[in-house]
């Protein structure tokens, strides 16, 4: 399994996530974010490798949220 990296967040409500990798790396990047239940609830791929990705989410305030960071192809 490659690489991917997770960070906890708990929503005041909606947000929005970004991964600006232009001019940082060559990664083809997915953002997915997880609700407490580890089920994906929204996930956006870069269109190609450096690109920046984001996404945004219908967040529940108060609730418990997991945004991983990884490879489009799986790590």
């Amino acid at each position: 399994m490659g690489d991917r990296d997770e960070f906890a967040y708990v929503a005041g409500g909606a947000f929005s996530v970004a991964l600006k990798a232009s001019g940082r790396s060559l990664l083809q990047a997915r953002l997915s974010v997880l609700d407490s239940e580890g089920r994906v609830v929204a996930s956006a791929t870069a269109a190609g490798p450096g690109e920046d990705v984001s996404l945004s989410v219908q967040g529940r305030c108060g609730a418990r949220y997991t945004l991983r960071v990884e490879g489009a192809a799986g790590g």
